[in-house]
């Protein structure tokens, strides 16, 4: 036991420094899901839109802004739908947790694909069902250039090293969809994954465009409120 005694001082100290570093994930990670935007009807419907959320930063006192350019294509079927999406995005995020870098700002971009499914039960007034995403992104700019330096210094701890450029984030959840009338219908998602430990969001959909309201609960801190605009076409 004392021959072994350095060796457990020795981690008990890495774990004790480490366990006292801030953690930090990529921008992206700090966003909400897609909405998952279904038609009223059978059919197929292409979307372009935005979307802005604020939030998400693992440190207190720290924030994350993105914005993202994004384009959905959506198949409804009689009892499910299929999508796929791409985000061209950019953003940016203030530093606290570490001293040495404490008031500065890293600004970040890149592109994220993502897909996702849904099984429902329609009944008159709508559907009820479950669905699931699954994508990936690639990110670019001061901000993980930041991130890599200081994380090489051993002053942070990163979150999600290997997830970018991997099929890395998902979610499932749990849908309503509320139809009004032939061109009008509300939808209500909640679910669980990453990016968000929760995600919750309201979509409001009428015959030209969609607009979709959330927030997305992101690891030791609150999360991200967000607002999606979409137009069909």
């Amino acid at each position: 036991m004392k021959k072994n005694f350095p060796i457990f001082l020795l981690l008990l100290l890495m774990l004790v420094f480490t366990g006292c570093l801030p953690s930090y994930h990529y921008g992206y990670m700090g966003t909400e899901h897609a909405a998952l935007l279904n038609n009223r009807d059978t059919g197929l419907t292409n979307y372009t839109g935005i979307s802005a959320s604020t939030g998400g930063a693992s440190n207190e006192d720290e924030r994350s802004t993105t914005l993202k350019l994004r384009h959905q294509i959506n198949s409804t079927y009689k009892w499910c739908s299929f999508s796929a999406h791409a985000d061209a995005y950019t953003g940016f995020h203030s530093v606290e947790a570490v001293e040495e870098y404490a008031g500065e700002s890293y600004d970040y971009y890149g592109i994220a694909p993502q897909i996702s499914t849904s099984i429902f039960y329609p009944f008159k007034a709508g559907r009820w069902g479950i669905y699931g995403s699954l994508g990936t992104f690639w990110e670019f700019g001061s901000y993980p250039d930041w991130i890599e330096k200081v994380d090489n210094d051993s002053l942070l701890i990163l979150e999600d090293g290997e997830f970018m450029g991997k099929v890395c984030f998902g979610g499932v959840g749990i849908l309503h969809e509320v139809i009004h009338s032939e061109d009008k219908m509300v939808s209500f998602q909640i679910g669980t994954g990453i990016p968000g430990i929760i995600h919750s969001f309201t979509s409001f959909h009428n015959r030209k465009y969609v607009i979709s309201i959330g927030v997305s609960f992101i690891f030791d801190s609150f999360g991200s409120v967000f607002v999606n605009y979409i137009r069909k076409w």
